[in-house]
């Protein structure tokens, strides 16, 4: 249970459907919007690596789990942001194009604080998860 855990995920497809807000910069190019945003990954190897803390509870052992790592590998993404340059369309749809055509730069810019915020996410639902059950029911030492 303390040592190293790690879950490999393949998934079609992991979209970030949402609001956003943004006033910054895109590698070179100001951006500046807020609105509807849809970021989709395409063919993504998801890994999770976690270390596991023994929780005693009604006289069993469960798993919290500690130090979640993730990190996911695209093979391609998509960007649709919305209202972008206050609702400029030109501005709008040449910035998609400029997203979409430059994804990999793009991702790998935010790639460290996607995979922080995954890791709360994800650490969280797994926590969840390894409450319901002893660990006993999910592994093996």
């Amino acid at each position: 249970m303390t040592k190293k855990n790690q879950l490999i995920f393949k998934i079609d497809y992991l979209s970030l459907v949402g609001d956003y807000v943004i006033d910054g910069k895109i590698l070179i190019l100001p951006i500046k919007g807020n609105g509807q945003s849809n970021i989709t990954m395409v063919d993504v190897t998801l890994q999770m690596d976690f270390v596991g803390t023994p929780l005693e509870k009604d006289g069993e052992t469960y798993m919290t789990i500690k130090d979640m790592q993730l990190d996911a590998e695209p093979k391609h993404m998509t960007y649709k942001v919305e209202n972008l340059f206050n609702g400029d369309k030109t501005l709008g749809d040449n910035m998609n194009l400029f997203l979409n055509e430059n994804w990999n730069d793009i991702y790998q810019e935010v790639r460290t604080s996607l995979a922080e915020g995954f890791s709360e996410i994800y650490g969280d639902v797994i926590n969840d998860v390894f409450s319901k059950y002893p660990y006993e029911k999910f592994f093996t030492e």
